[in-house]
């Protein structure tokens, strides 16, 4: 892994206006840059003794300054600096103390354990081991501040605490703007000059709730006192998150009458470790019974008012619910999936008296590498629309438009192609079975009003860059713009993303979420080529990831 590669794992998702420090221990000097890649440029051409803000920053504090931990606005994951004691004699970095004699030793202070690091540096005289998010944490305001830095606290603590019980120590270092030796730097501590390189890459991304019931306590800090600040906060979307939220009792009737589970539940009495996971199971209960967002929060309210268990930092966090109410609802759906799947006797096919997992089975065989995820029709007079949800070897989702070409083999593998990259070899006798396993698993669906936000917002960028039509593509590519060619429009996703969000008030939207939202939309992932000048009079050819607008749309 190079430090481009270092940088694109540990910034992915990262809103477009944050920005990342580089800080060179020459001098002390701060650097700001807001492109992963423009970053890795700075470290590759300046390497000795340079470091990186792990925690993002909205504001470029100029040379002198660094983002203090009040102002960190971001984080990718959670962090720990482990020094290990160098062989031979004569080393001064760390005399004295009883740090880790070996790589090895410290390994065994994060890994085989339930949660191995994402990524392990070996830093020169020690590792850098991050557990990366599944999506990176966008921080709004200082009770989401104090959130993360307290888990960011117990993932030392709990590091800390290993290394005890094992007779040796760490330092106890959990700061959010901590700077870190990046992969592709040289640590010059000693005289000598030793190279920051990867060490291991597990490819595990983490759900920052996932942390709570994994990490040691930090102190018996009591969170059961509701704070009279924390009132009532109400959403864009109208959603209120009040701390009197209650749910009327024919509604819990109706839970209970469903599940034989929500009477444990509501009690708190099935060994969870921690309050959120029945947060979790309520929220399970409640999609599998078809209640809105609102009923659903008002709900984990009530049970932890009921239960005592108030957590005010968390309970003001609407990226709490909202990533707790996503999760119930993809279960919902694989839940849904599965006992669809099993129901079925595909009589007159290969797999009459096969259940759901054996056909799920046979079509995640026929994808490779590609992890098949689910297949969707949608019902668009006078046709359907299909999409197949993959992912891809990196662990990326990917949803595939194809463009309700389900019978087609060589268009469905060029569809599958485009999207991915990846050629899948298919056969006509295996296309056969593979197009008999789809019609057997594929799930009906509802086209939401994603869809018209999607071309509004489409149609209504795009008449602010009219302008455009005039200007040379190479100009165009290197600001991110929209452009026309051959008569299709191509749009930059971090460009359209950062406008989308401004202008229709989406101020948390996920770039990966946004994306997938596009091509469910009709979008294609292209690459564009344009030729770049150079100081010293040469060319060279440059590529970059666009996404192709949809014919129909009614751009003026």
């Amino acid at each position: 892994m190079n430090t481009n590669d270092f940088f694109s794992t540990i910034y992915k998702g990262k809103p477009a206006d944050h920005y990342i420090l580089i800080w060179s221990l020459k001098g002390k000097r701060s650097n700001w840059f807001k492109d992963p890649d423009d970053a890795a440029e700075f470290v590759k051409k300046h390497p000795d003794d340079v470091y990186f803000g792990v925690g993002t920053s909205i504001k470029d504090y100029g040379h002198a300054k660094r983002c203090t931990k009040g102002r960190i606005s971001g984080v990718p994951g959670l962090y720990v600096d482990i020094d290990v004691k160098p062989d031979g004699t004569g080393d001064e970095a760390h005399k004295g103390k009883k740090y880790p004699k070996s790589i090895k030793e410290a390994l065994s202070l994060v890994e085989d354990y339930d949660m191995d690091p994402t990524l392990v540096v070996q830093s020169g005289y020690g590792l850098h081991c991050y557990w990366l998010f599944d999506e990176f944490i966008n921080i709004e305001n200082k009770a989401e501040r104090q959130q993360v830095a307290e888990i960011e606290q117990r993932m030392n603590t709990t590091v800390i605490n290993r290394a005890k019980k094992k007779g040796m120590i760490i330092d106890s270092v959990f700061d959010l703007s901590r700077v870190l030796r990046p992969v592709g730097s040289n640590n010059c501590k000693q005289q000598k000059k030793l190279k920051v390189k990867l060490l291991k890459d597990s490819r595990k991304f983490y759900d920052i709730l996932s942390f709570d019931h994994e990490l040691d306590k930090i102190s018996a800090k009591k969170t059961t006192q509701v704070n009279k600040k924390f009132e009532k906060v109400v959403l864009p979307n109208n959603i209120a998150i009040d701390k009197d939220a209650t749910v009327e009792m024919n509604d819990l009737i109706e839970l209970q009458s469903q599940n034989d589970l929500f009477n444990p539940t509501w009690k708190s009495a099935r060994g969870f470790k921690s309050q959120s996971e029945y947060d979790m199971s309520l929220a399970n209960m409640a999609v599998d019974a078809g209640w809105d967002e609102q009923r659903i929060i008002n709900l984990i309210i009530h049970h932890r008012r009921t239960n005592n268990t108030i957590n005010v930092q968390k309970m003001m966090r609407k990226d709490y619910f909202e990533r707790t109410i996503r999760l119930a609802r993809e279960n919902s759906k694989k839940n849904t999936f599965n006992k669809l799947a099993d129901k079925i006797m595909a009589k007159g096919t290969i797999f009459e008296n096969k259940n759901g997992n054996d056909i799920v089975k046979y079509i995640d065989k026929s994808l490779s590498p590609l992890k098949f995820v689910q297949i969707r029709k949608y019902r668009d007079e006078p046709h359907y629309e299909y999409y197949l949800d993959v992912e891809k070897p990196n662990g990326d989702p990917e949803s595939i438009n194809l463009n309700g070409r389900l019978q087609k083999r060589l268009l469905f593998i060029e569809d599958i192609q485009d999207a991915t990259n990846i050629r899948l070899v298919i056969t006509p006798k295996q296309w056969h079975s593979l197009s008999q396993a789809f019609s057997i698993v594929v799930i009906e669906a509802e086209r939401s009003t994603r869809h018209e936000q999607i071309e509004t917002g489409t149609v209504e960028y795009l008449e602010k860059y009219m302008g455009n039509l005039g200007k040379a593509l190479a100009e165009l590519w290197i600001s991110n713009q929209p452009f026309k060619d051959k008569g299709d429009w191509f749009i930059s996703l971090k460009h359209f993303h950062a406008w989308f969000q401004l202008a229709k008030s989406e101020g948390d939207s996920l770039q990966k979420k946004f994306r997938t939202d596009l091509t469910e939309s009709g979008f294609k992932s292209v690459d564009k080529w344009y030729t770049e000048s150079l100081s010293d009079g040469s060319y060279r050819r440059k590529k970059k990831a666009y996404m192709k607008v949809p014919k129909g749309y009614n751009i003026p």
